[in-house]
């Protein structure tokens, strides 16, 4: 699963640098497709006192009516729980996934304890809160070294550093030019996507804003700046 994570960056990175350098030879070097991204996935289910002693299962508290919509799009990692849930949508499974190959790499080499396949192409992987952890961390360095990786490629030659805050909802471009460009405006989607995972994996809604904003390396002040609920509105 930790590889198909670092696929995913990877590849959501090489459609951003694409659409905005099509035949530049830095481009080239993210050649490669990437999966469309949806929705967050839904994981929430209810608890009772006899499955609370079962400690190789993971449920989630019934949520209030108020907050059914979010739940749904959010991922629960409750307290106390040995293990945690998380339902990845059939855009994030690797096409042509069978649940045979689920249960071959489940395991600590997989990094999640086993898989559902559903039929709508979704898979609901169950991990240990541990391999849960292990996924964030793998995660967050992933996408702090291909937001390194963006500025060394010298793909986007105003860029001067991009910064992330700790919960990949604002990232914050350092760029020499007083504008941003269509090409520059394409990177954001790849911010949006690295954000957008992040949230889902580590519980939160996929509602969550990502706000990507351009600043003046001459001035500090805000060029422009970017919300992907804008965008989705």
């Amino acid at each position: 699963m930790k590889k198909l994570l670092c696929l995913l960056l990877t590849l959501s990175l090489a459609v951003s640098l694409a659409a905005c350098a099509s035949g530049d030879d830095a481009a080239a070097d993210g050649d490669a497709s990437s999966d469309s991204v949806t929705d967050g996935a839904d994981t929430s289910s209810d608890t009772s006192s006899d499955s609370a002693a079962d400690a190789g299962t993971s449920a989630d508290t019934e949520p209030d009516s108020a907050a059914e919509e979010d739940a749904q799009a959010a991922i629960a990692v409750d307290e106390g729980l040995l293990t945690v849930d998380i339902t990845m949508p059939a855009a994030y499974v690797e096409e042509g996934m069978t649940q045979e190959t689920l249960d071959q790499q489940a395991g600590e080499a997989g990094g999640y304890q086993s898989a559902t396949l559903h039929d709508d192409g979704s898979v609901t992987y169950t991990m240990t809160r541990a391999q849960h952890q292990a996924m964030l961390d793998e995660l967050r360095t992933t996408i702090d070294e291909t937001l390194a990786d963006l500025i060394d490629s010298g793909s986007y030659p105003n860029f001067v550093s991009v910064e992330a805050s700790d919960d990949y909802t604002l990232f914050e471009v350092v760029t020499t030019g007083d504008t941003v460009s269509a090409e520059e405006s394409m990177a954001v989607l790849g911010f949006y996507i690295f954000g957008g995972l992040y949230q889902i994996l580590n519980g939160g809604s996929e509602s969550v804003d990502i706000t990507v904003r351009f600043l003046s390396e001459a001035t500090g002040d805000v060029v422009e700046e970017f919300s992907s609920a804008e965008m989705a509105a």
